[in-house]
């Protein structure tokens, strides 16, 4: 019943093998030092560096997700999901200041992630919920966020 929030750093964002050894000790080095990046930053800085690299699959022939058949996928580059997610930021600043709690509720997607992705990069706050999360769910976020 209780709210818990915890300022988890580059934790945050995920493993540091998304950045080249000399990237990755520089980002480390620099949050020790207390010049840590912005997970924004960092994640415009993986886009640019990733950009032709698979970064989400997604299933393209939902015929095929009974279990243990065999799975189609269309593999999306960070270039591709970068962009998109660039897009929606530029649509998120025009609607909603900075800091602003946004709720994220949608199932695990390609879409998913760019919609997180973009409440990042606009400098907004995501909460995401599972798509199966209740009222109450909701209700108990309301209350502990604002």
């Amino acid at each position: 019943s209780g709210c818990i929030a915890e300022n988890v750093g580059l934790a945050a964002l995920g493993d540091l093998d998304l950045l080249p050894p000399s990237q990755s000790l520089g980002v480390i080095s620099n949050h020790i030092s207390g010049k840590s990046m912005r997970t924004r930053d960092l994640l415009r800085e993986a886009v640019v560096a990733y950009a032709d690299r698979p970064m989400v699959g997604m299933e393209v022939d939902e015929a095929s997700s009974t279990r243990g058949a065999a799975k189609n996928w269309r593999w999306v580059t960070w270039k591709e999901i970068g962009l998109r997610a660039e897009n929606l930021a530029r649509a998120l600043q025009e609607r909603f200041p900075p800091h602003t709690f946004l709720g994220i509720c949608a199932l695990n997607s390609t879409d998913w992630v760019v919609a997180w992705m973009a409440v990042v990069l606009a400098d907004l706050v995501a909460v995401p919920f599972h798509a199966t999360a209740t009222g109450t769910t909701f209700i108990h976020s309301f209350t502990c966020f604002g």
